[in-house]
């Protein structure tokens, strides 16, 4: 055996005992062999993993295993009472783009003749009334309420509490919530209210003005006044003004619930303005209105002749009222004859149920009893105006230190402490238990939320969860007939997380 190994070795001339054994083993054949089999085992790695930018759509995850499923309370439902409450009016009907650019046009216009937005002096951010002519009246009115990005309570040109945001930024604002994020958050509520099909929060819309009543920084107000350049542009939320609506604590003050004596409603009242930590007394209101003009006039934020023009542009004088306050005039005050019947009372008392929903859902901290509005419509029906949804969408859910309680909960308990209503079932729960609704809503959301230069999708995605746990705390409640908002609250907080997994096709099958 040994020589045929030696003659083996000689007659197929292989190299002497002096080269080195991985040369002798890999001969160039053998080598180009071995990296053409690398070479198609690499591309087919490659192809198998490899996926096709154009064809993002077809690769997503075609099965969904969703907490949320079609309701069979809510078929059972709608099978018993086929015809339910129609839609209560929208605050601002029928209120399309055109309508808006239309209007913006007419806005802009009016900044142009000196018609500037007049600043809210209540709240923590910068906030403007604002106004134009009525194409047909020649009147001017409040047409909307701007809200700047870079004038939010965390913005660098917010006009108020700027000691306090300077010096003190670490015991204010709300962990739970995104800085800067309030105009997207007016804009969400009202996709959110659509989406719904709620009525309750006006259009609002990401849109931007300039003006020289908004705060600006030094070097762009200096090239304004010197050297006659334009104001840029601030981008903001853009809310349709609500024309004849009423603080609904000022209207629940005059017109108290006819089985809460006013005494207890006011004592009420005050517990709720205790919780949320705010003063009401029109003495510290008139003391901070001259700080705040006296300040502006220190800082050159405005001239003379601007808040001559914005005070000659007013067209609603007469003192000050809770109703002026809110940009409504006395002549269209709804108080005037206002008694309550039992169908206002249950017209009202579905306008909160709806209220309370949308607030639920998007966890809204700061809804307070001065947050939403009340309008009469008819002898029979009430309507609510969710407005200054500002302070919603957080990424977690408050902790116990601050747990920002909702305003309609300090109302009489015959009025909050009932079981929801068989219309707000019928028309909630075939919406909240539908996975395909959940997937447009936050596609939707996502959409308007990515405008945001800062838009973090692992942010958005702790929202998304906050409302998934919310909404899955919503069905439960709706599902059981003897549960209303009192129970909605006292339910345990929820996360409900999206993931993507892969997973086989059996267990698939034995999940459904």
């Amino acid at each position: 055996m040994q020589e045929d190994s030696r003659a083996s070795s000689q007659q197929h001339g292989c190299q002497d005992e002096s080269t080195p054994l991985l040369a002798r083993n890999h001969s160039l054949p053998d080598r180009l062999d071995l990296d053409a089999r690398f070479k198609r085992w690499t591309e087919a790695v490659a192809n198998k993993f490899k996926r096709n930018p154009n064809s993002n759509r077809s690769n997503q995850p075609t099965i969904l295993i969703s907490v949320f499923q079609k309701s069979r309370a809510a078929a059972a439902a709608a099978a018993d009472h086929p015809t339910s409450t129609p839609p209560s009016p929208s605050p601002s009907p029928d209120f399309t783009h055109a309508d808006l650019d239309s209007q913006l046009e007419l806005v802009r216009h009016a900044i142009s003749q000196g018609v500037y937005p007049k600043m809210i002096t209540t709240g923590s951010s910068g906030s403007y009334f604002v106004k134009a002519r009525d194409p047909l009246t020649h009147q001017l009115t409040t047409v909307a309420v701007f809200k700047p990005k870079d004038e939010e309570p965390y913005g660098n040109l917010n006009p108020k509490r700027q000691f306090l945001r300077r010096y003190a930024w670490w015991a204010m604002g709300r962990p739970c919530l995104i800085p800067n994020f309030s105009y997207l958050s007016e804009v969400g509520a009202s996709y959110l209210d659509r989406r719904l099909d709620l009525n309750m929060v006006p259009r609002t819309e990401l849109v931007s003005l300039s003006s020289p009543s908004f705060h600006y920084a030094y070097s762009d107000r200096i090239a304004y006044e010197h050297a006659k350049q334009p104001l840029p542009e601030k981008e903001g939320s853009y809310q349709i003004f609500l024309q004849g609506y009423v603080n609904a604590s000022d209207f629940l003050r005059s017109n108290p619930w006819p089985s809460r004596p006013r005494s207890l409603m006011l004592q009420d009242f005050d517990a709720e303005q205790r919780a949320h930590r705010l003063s009401r007394k029109r003495e510290r209101a008139r003391l901070r209105k001259c700080g705040i003009a006296i300040k502006r006039f220190l800082l050159c934020r405005h001239g003379v002749t601007d808040l001559v023009a914005v005070d000659a542009a007013d067209l609603e004088p007469g003192p000050e009222t809770p109703e002026s306050r809110r940009g409504v005039a006395a002549s269209e005050d709804p108080l005037s004859n206002f008694s309550w019947t039992p169908a206002l009372m249950s017209s009202f008392r579905l306008e909160l149920e709806r209220l309370v929903v949308l607030d639920y859902l998007m966890r809204n901290t700061d809804r307070g009893l001065d947050n939403f509005m009340v309008k009469p419509i008819d002898p029979t029906h009430v309507k609510l105006g969710a407005i200054d949804n500002s302070l919603s969408f957080p990424t977690k859910h408050p902790n116990a230190i601050r747990q920002y309680p909702f305003g309609w909960l300090f109302l009489p308990t015959d009025l909050i402490g009932l079981p929801f209503s068989d219309s707000t079932r019928q028309h909630f729960l075939p919406i909240l238990s539908d996975p395909d609704w959940w997937i447009e809503t936050v596609n939707g959301l996502r959409e308007l939320f990515q405008r945001d230069p800062y838009f973090d999708p692992k942010r958005f995605e702790q929202q998304m969860s906050v409302m998934r746990g919310q909404g899955w705390n919503l069905v439960q409640c709706l599902e059981s007939p003897t549960e209303g908002p009192l129970e909605l609250c006292a339910r345990e907080k929820q996360l409900v997380k999206q993931e993507v997994v892969t997973v086989h096709e059996a267990e698939v099958e034995k999940a459904e």
